[in-house]
């Protein structure tokens, strides 16, 4: 009884912590001047972890624990990049692998799936949307970029491409709650890298600094409610013939 009160006491307080600073973190460049609070952002996400890990350890598969570790990673590179502007080409690397173990979570499902069936329609229009935003920020990018950093930029919008699709054929296989979840996660994680990189390397904006961080988060906090779903209906994600 003990211990559980203890653990109890414990979630609660990381709780209420994990509040307090997720409030300081977005009220602190419209209340007062304190550039210092952005380093709060790298102190979010891993005490959110131990919220979760409190919860609900079950969640912390081998795949989606890649996710997090790039994930953190990058967001972490781009907080300290105002000061040290090489870290930018390191936050983007990690943005890349970020993708790519986004894309290794479901990638039982997308390589059985029927591509030809799934990619049409609807699902072409979302792809090749995607596509010419996608083009468009590397294009205005790679103007103002040294070469060596245009190739990351331009993997790194490959990969997203390709994310795009997995998240698309996920949907469509498998029309479930978790995939819906997976799906909004992954295109909300590749419009905030979007947003992230217009507003560090081309226009300062205030509104667009501030949608980038709410979007950071929210596409974290839906990919870990997919991983949370996945786990709540004890079920292995089955391909089935679209």
């Amino acid at each position: 009884m003990e211990n559980k009160t203890s653990k109890l006491l414990l979630k609660n307080t990381v709780f209420v912590l994990l509040c307090f600073l997720v409030a300081l973190y977005f009220s602190a460049s419209y209340l007062y001047d304190s550039k210092w609070v952005v380093c709060i952002k790298p102190l979010i996400i891993p005490l959110f972890l131990l919220f979760a890990f409190l919860r609900n350890k079950e969640i912390f598969t081998r795949k989606y624990i890649f996710f997090v570790l790039f994930f953190y990673s990058s967001e972490t590179l781009m907080v300290f990049s105002t000061a040290h502007t090489a870290l930018v080409k390191y936050a983007l690397v990690f943005s890349f692998f970020t993708y790519l173990s986004l894309i290794n979570i479901v990638f039982d499902v997308v390589k059985n799936s029927n591509f030809k069936k799934i990619i049409k329609g609807y699902n072409l229009f979302v792809v090749l949307l995607n596509i010419f935003f996608l083009v468009l920020v590397v294009l205005i990018l790679i103007s103002t970029l040294d070469e060596y950093t245009n190739y990351i930029v331009i993997l790194n919008a490959f990969s997203a491409i390709l994310l795009a699709i997995a998240a698309i054929i996920f949907l469509s296989t498998l029309n479930s709650k978790k995939a819906i979840l997976y799906f909004f996660g992954a295109f909300t994680i590749i419009l905030s890298d979007i947003l992230s990189a217009l507003v560090f390397y081309y226009l300062e904006d205030t509104f667009l600094n501030f949608a980038d961080r709410i979007l950071h988060f929210l596409g974290f906090y839906l990919i870990y409610l997919f991983a949370v779903e996945n786990k709540n209906n004890h079920q292995i994600i089955e391909y089935k013939e679209i």
